[in-house]
């Protein structure tokens, strides 16, 4: 029976001493959680809604109106033949790109390049550490030391 007896706070003690009721706490603690969610998920859905709405009117709607005169003008400029001076007065060509690969891949099989594109044979790494004498580690495939062959050389 001792335990029924409720202890009421005198308005002289300041505060009072009773401990708070556990189930309506944690019961409210778990609205409060799931209220926070709720909202944090709606925001989140409607934000990027909006968010994907600005982006399509923003930058797909105008590609979209201008992709017509972009495929015109690259269909004109790159599958037609045409005289072109520049501002310095050099006259040039210009070829449909399909030419132009054509030209380009028969020019590749003849080895007429403007420029260097054989391929090359791979040189071996040369080891980064030297030998406690100051030469080069003998490794295999590697190439001697250009130092020593001048010393064989010479005897």
């Amino acid at each position: 029976m001792a335990d029924d007896v409720k202890i009421v706070a005198r308005p002289e003690d300041g505060y009072d001493r009773q401990d708070p009721a556990p189930l309506p706490l944690i019961g409210f603690s778990v609205v409060i959680l799931v209220t926070i969610f709720a909202v944090f998920i709606f925001m989140f859905s409607f934000f990027g809604s909006l968010w994907d709405d600005q982006v399509r009117l923003k930058v797909e709607a105008p590609l979209g109106q201008e992709l017509p005169k972009i495929d015109a003008a690259a269909g004109e400029l790159l599958g037609q033949y045409k005289n072109v001076k520049d501002d310095k007065g050099q006259a040039y060509v210009n070829l449909p790109l399909d030419r132009a690969k054509e030209l380009f891949l028969a020019e590749a099989q003849a080895g007429k390049l403007f420029y260097p594109a054989k391929p090359g044979p791979v040189k071996a790494p040369e080891a980064a550490a030297a030998a406690p004498d100051g030469s080069a580690p003998a490794t295999p495939g590697a190439a001697p030391n250009a130092d020593a062959k001048k010393a064989d050389e010479k005897k």
